[in-house]
């Protein structure tokens, strides 16, 4: 009978050992909230923490609980960057350290992913819900080791997408570069 409990004991042991500790994802700029005008491209940069005692290897992101699905469309960067291959060092985080700071770049497809707004969009729409990341979790390194033991999971942060006006830092210099042209055009009128 013992024969028969003990690998089941093992098994339970090693679910408590895999679930133990977190993972965190912190998107950048804080709070996950960003601003961009009609057919911009907008995305997000990531921390991720991982608290626990396994090796974690991200694989996607997806926008979940959207409010507004309709003001944009979502590009994943994570399966672009990782290709979903394990031996990539760069999407595979060591037990109880930080990947981070990635910032967003929209032409080297890094950070969490890319929010296209979609040109048609009214100013001051907006859509807000979860970024949710996929990982597996490998209670060694799968690159050294012979069969990791292998578990799923996900961790999110929340975000909001808002359709603004231009930064005064933007408007201003545009504006002052109109009203010169208007007052090049003026002057070359009137000295004719």
């Amino acid at each position: 009978m013992l024969n028969k409990i003990a690998p089941l004991l093992l098994l339970l042991a090693g679910c408590s050992y895999l679930s133990a500790g977190t993972v965190d994802i912190q998107l950048d700029p804080p709070g996950g909230n960003i601003i961009g005008l009609p057919g911009d491209h907008v995305g997000w940069g990531f921390t991720i923490t991982n608290n626990t005692s396994l090796w974690l290897f991200f694989s996607t992101s997806t926008l979940d609980f959207e409010t507004n699905p309709g003001l944009g469309s979502y590009t994943d960067f994570f399966s672009n960057n990782s290709g979903n291959d394990t031996s990539n060092p760069l999407a595979l985080v060591d037990p109880s350290s930080t990947w981070g700071l990635v910032p967003y770049s929209y032409l080297g497809q890094a950070g969490v992913g890319d929010y296209w707004i979609d040109p048609g969009a009214g100013l001051g729409a907006s859509d807000s819900g979860t970024i949710t990341v996929y990982y597996e979790g490998f209670d060694c390194n799968p690159n050294v080791c012979g069969s990791p033991i292998e578990t799923d999971g996900t961790t999110s942060a929340a975000f909001n997408v808002t359709v603004g006006t231009p930064e005064p830092s933007t408007t201003i210099p545009l504006a002052l570069l109109a009203c010169g042209w208007v007052g090049l055009q003026l002057r070359r009128r009137f000295a004719k």
